[in-house]
């Protein structure tokens, strides 16, 4: 019944090593193809850059390049990075405004006030000034 040399216990050993292989084969759902490259998708974080302004050289610096842009939604958003560098809770109480509402009106999409704008700016320690150009 076994192959000559073989015993019943070196024959069930050998299934067991055989169905392991089998049972712990990738699978294809995994896989993307890319350049007819087989590969693992690559698995990415959300990149904050509140949790990288550390200085307050640095806050500036973000500040000044983003009003550069002259991009209302970019300067909005990059606000809020800095009240969330600096603590968003702590800027809140500081600018008497909600700290829910602040991460609402202060992300990408959002559409604060005039008037909390400047509030938040005043609670950080920065005021908006004209300069001519």
């Amino acid at each position: 019944m076994y192959p000559a040399g073989y015993n019943e216990d070196e024959i069930s050993m050998w299934r067991r090593q055989v169905l392991t292989e089998q049972r712990y084969r990738e699978s294809k759902e995994n896989r993307i193809e890319f350049g007819g490259i087989s590969m693992k998708p690559v698995k990415t974080t959300v990149w904050d850059v509140a949790s990288y302004l550390q200085s307050e050289e640095e806050i500036m610096a973000y500040l000044n390049d983003v009003f550069l842009t002259n991009d209302t939604r970019l300067i909005i958003a990059a606000i809020g990075d800095v009240a969330r560098a600096r603590g968003m809770s702590k800027v809140a109480e500081d600018a008497q405004c909600g700290r829910e509402s602040l991460y609402k009106s202060l992300s990408y999409n959002g559409n604060p006030s005039f008037e909390t704008i400047i509030k938040v700016m005043s609670a950080m320690g920065y005021v908006l000034k004209p300069v001519h150009v």
